[in-house]
């Protein structure tokens, strides 16, 4: 969609303009970014690139641990999932097979849905450390 059709649609501007039609210039910054204090080096890098690669094993090697057993307000059915949401792990309790077919299966999927929602709720933890510590080496290197 180019400007004038978005501008007619929207009834605002994209960008500003100036009165001859075109873009106002870019703002000039008042002094040029200054380089590093120290020169990085290749080897800073690989070590920061390792360290970040670490991180992220760790957090992989977390969601990979990660298992989940709910079991139903009656009783009758118990899930495990992994951090993935998949079941890997299913119970029924002699009294579940007295339930319709209807019944049992969504007990089963309450159930199971519960148990990937705490699964998925402990990956988010992970990420959200991994997500800690990366701001963290990210602010202890801009020093």
């Amino acid at each position: 969609m180019d400007a004038t059709r978005m501008s007619e649609q929207t009834g605002q501007q994209p960008w500003p303009m100036k009165p001859d039609g075109f873009p106002a210039p870019a703002p000039i910054p008042d002094s040029p970014p200054m380089p590093p204090p120290q020169p990085i080096t290749f080897d800073d890098l690989q070590a920061t690139a390792t360290a970040a690669l670490d991180r992220i094993q760790t957090a992989a090697e977390s969601v990979g641990a990660i298992s989940v057993r709910e079991s139903s307000e009656d009783g009758n059915v118990t899930v495990d999932v992994n951090g993935k949401g998949e079941l890997v792990g299913l119970w029924l309790d002699d009294a579940a097979m007295t339930q319709s077919g209807s019944e049992l299966g969504a007990l089963i999927v309450a159930t199971a849905s519960a148990a990937v929602a705490k699964a998925f709720a402990t990956v988010g933890d992970v990420i959200a450390g991994l997500n800690d510590q990366n701001a963290g080496a990210d602010s202890a290197g801009s020093d």
